[in-house]
């Protein structure tokens, strides 16, 4: 898969992605909390290819809070964007199935002991949005990879709960990033408008099956 972590062509000093596509150390200190930010035992279900395009990008209401974080936290914006579309479609009020850890909620689908100890709301989505993008900035300094930082936000920081549920929802995380990264780069210089948005997608969805056709 092509590297799917979208550096900010608007940014001039190029710093805004630099911590986390940079060589980080090997050794990742040990966990300091057994708590999971959302419960391992729920895997995402895969989408078909266009229903995943159309989902992965954030809605004009809250497309700003993805990408105000990544700058203030400088993390990739397609990968916090990613976490925000496989975890709830985007949906502030979400609230999981229970598990043995409670609910998750809200946007980034925050479990209420993890929300207590970061001091947020995890309904708000602003709240949650930024507190996912300081925890990947957190997990990055401390020398996780950006896809260890993915896994640690699905199953926290104890490795151990990292099975194949774990493996899967990174698969996930990557693809549905490399669709926003794709997003990003083909959109025009305006802001596009919902509908464009949509004739992308449909767009890419249609050279998606077309490639695959040909192949055949």
């Amino acid at each position: 898969m092509p590297n799917p972590f979208l550096r900010d062509a608007a940014d001039p000093t190029g710093r805004i992605y630099s911590d986390a596509l940079n060589s980080l150390p090997a050794v990742v200190p040990p966990a300091e909390t057994a708590l999971p930010s959302s419960p391992p035992a729920q895997a995402p279900a895969r989408q078909p290819k266009a229903r995943r395009a159309v989902s992965n990008i954030a809605p004009d209401a809250y497309r700003p809070l993805f990408e105000a974080a990544s700058r203030k936290h400088k993390v990739p914006l397609n990968l916090l964007m990613a976490l925000g579309a496989l975890e709830s479609g985007f949906n502030p009020p979400a609230e999981g199935p229970p598990t043995q850890w409670g609910a998750a909620k809200g946007m980034m689908q925050y479990l209420d002991g993890t929300a207590a100890g970061l001091g947020i709301n995890p309904f708000d989505p602003a709240q949650a949005v930024d507190a996912a993008a300081k925890q990947f900035a957190e997990r990055l300094a401390k020398g996780y990879s950006p896809e260890e930082a993915v896994q640690a936000h699905f199953a926290g920081d104890d490795r151990a709960l990292w099975k194949d549920k774990t493996e899967r929802y990174r698969q996930e995380v990557l693809e549905r990033a490399a669709d926003i990264k794709r997003f990003y780069l083909q959109r025009p210089a305006d802001e596009p408008k919902p509908a464009a948005r949509r004739d992308w997608a449909l767009r890419e969805a249609k050279g998606t099956e077309a490639g695959g056709a040909s192949s055949g």
